[in-house]
């Protein structure tokens, strides 16, 4: 499936995927801003994008979870998963608290998606 979110919003597209049971990945193109949101029997159970304000660690700094100082010790270009593995690896956070907060990221993310990507692209 490829389409505008002008011909179907995004709201109505996870609907649909939801209703249908669909497993798979949406992706989204909204000028240089990508996102994938990927679904397993029509549930969100992940969401990865290029935007700095969705990723993790924007998330923990502006939640002040870790410390500055400590998320400055690890290479900015890191993955979400891979800073949430350096992370419990360091001991700065325990492995069921990044769990939670990767749990709660796909909530968070997708909302922020309705918002973001209401005239992008999906694929």
């Amino acid at each position: 499936m490829k389409g505008k979110l002008t011909d179907q919003p995004l709201a109505e597209l996870i609907r649909e995927m939801h209703a249908k049971n669909l497993s798979g990945t949406l992706r989204l193109v909204h000028e240089r801003a990508q996102t994938a949101v990927y679904f397993e029997n029509g549930a969100i159970v992940y969401a990865a994008s290029n935007l700095r304000t969705l990723r993790l660690r924007e998330y923990l700094t502006r939640r002040s979870v870790v410390p500055e100082s400590v998320l400055e010790r690890f290479a900015s270009n890191l993955s979400d998963v891979d800073l949430a593995r350096a992370l419990t690896s360091s001991g700065a956070i325990q492995q069921k608290d990044i769990e939670a907060l990767l749990g709660s990221g796909d909530g968070r993310q997708a909302a922020a998606l309705l918002r973001r990507f209401s005239a992008g692209e999906a694929a």
